[in-house]
């Protein structure tokens, strides 16, 4: 398959999985919405009552502590066992770190409640994970640098200078040495893992598949808008 037919049944399985999105699906989830914030569009007869019972409402918040519970009762979202005695080091540093990951560099008890209640009232919980590069700069000074280290300060494709004095310094056989006060920036490539609950509309399966698990799934995507820049 080359890229031109890749392309054609990448589109394809788009334009499938959009249409089945826009139809019964789509109108299934926001019936469920309207029901859930106890909306109707239908006027009480004359004489009838016009409460309306938020049954639905009732029945998901009513089930969403127990799930919560069954992973936030632990402080372990995961836990890696170990394999032998020389891996229960190994299995405890893994699991304080996945779990870092999970609690503190992501919100893991505001994930888990969006992506159950997602579930529960739009009938599918997405949850994409990715790692995420950014580059971060810091600004540093530095004083009464010789052409030697100066040279090799900014050797560094990842230094640029941003202010630069040069001031005579002390006098050798070579001549006169110069002193260097310097303001750098210096751009460091930070990496970490992202989670997040997607929006059930912004996410797209092949119409043919029909299990809970993606990992034979022909086609998924996350179709989602960005701003321009």
């Amino acid at each position: 398959m080359n890229e031109a037919e890749l392309l054609t049944k990448i589109e394809q399985e788009e334009r499938q999985a959009l249409s089945y999105f826009g139809g019964d699906l789509s109108k299934g989830r926001e019936l469920a919405i309207e029901f859930y914030n106890g909306k109707l569009d239908v006027v009480a007869p004359a004489g009838r009552s016009s409460v309306v019972s938020t049954d639905v409402r009732d029945a998901i918040d009513g089930m969403l502590p127990d799930l919560l519970d069954v992973f936030l009762s632990s402080s372990d979202i995961v836990r890696f066992a170990p394999s032998g005695p020389e891996d229960e080091q190994g299995a405890e540093q893994a699991t304080d770190a996945a779990n870092h990951v999970f609690y503190r560099q992501n919100d893991g008890a505001l994930i888990l409640y969006e992506w159950f209640k997602t579930a529960l009232l739009e009938k599918n919980g997405v949850v994409k994970y990715w790692w995420e590069e950014s580059d971060a700069q810091t600004r540093e000074t530095y004083e009464g640098l010789n052409d030697i280290q100066l040279q090799m300060l900014t050797s560094d494709a990842n230094v640029e200078i941003v202010e630069h004095t040069a001031v005579p310094g002390v006098m050798s056989q070579q001549g006169q040495e110069m002193l260097h006060d310097v303001t750098i920036k210096v751009k460091n490539k930070k990496g970490k893992v992202c989670i997040k609950t997607l929006p059930p509309e912004e996410f797209l399966v092949s119409i043919r598949h029909s299990s809970l698990s993606l990992k034979e799934c022909g086609f998924c995507a996350h179709r989602t808008k960005k701003t321009a820049s």
